[in-house]
């Protein structure tokens, strides 16, 4: 199986590093309104890129199982707050898949619409 040249690397994980840097905070209070918010009347959620349904996968336990995504990168405030009515913040958020939400991210440079994610999801579906 190892016939790619792997064989003679060492793998090592799992040590201990501290690393300095900034997060950016996400409000606990928003996710779970948007989760509710987001949800159907029978407390299922789906991905506004791919339409999944964890549960529907997953069963039962899986239910409610999403990222909330911001349609406007945290990251492009530079570091100031953003404040926002309830209602105002949820216009600016979507439930995504984690694959979806990592694709919607993948560029660096920008954050891919989720307009553009639905027509490649489209696309690959044909």
């Amino acid at each position: 199986m190892l016939d790619k040249g792997f064989e003679d690397i060492a793998i090592e994980e799992g040590s201990r590093a501290e690393v300095p840097g900034t997060i950016l905070k996400r409000s606990r209070i928003l996710r779970n309104m948007a989760v509710a918010y987001f949800s159907d009347v029978n407390g299922s959620i789906a991905c506004r890129g791919c339409g999944f349904v964890s549960e529907n996968v997953y069963g039962a336990g899986a239910q409610g199982l999403i990222e909330i995504h911001h349609l406007k990168p945290l990251f492009l405030h530079q570091g100031r707050p953003v404040r926002a009515s309830a209602r105002d913040a949820l216009r600016y958020v979507a439930p995504l898949c984690p694959n979806c939400h990592r694709v919607v991210h993948w560029d660096k440079t920008r954050c891919m619409p989720i307009s553009e994610l639905r027509r490649t999801v489209e696309k690959m579906r044909q």
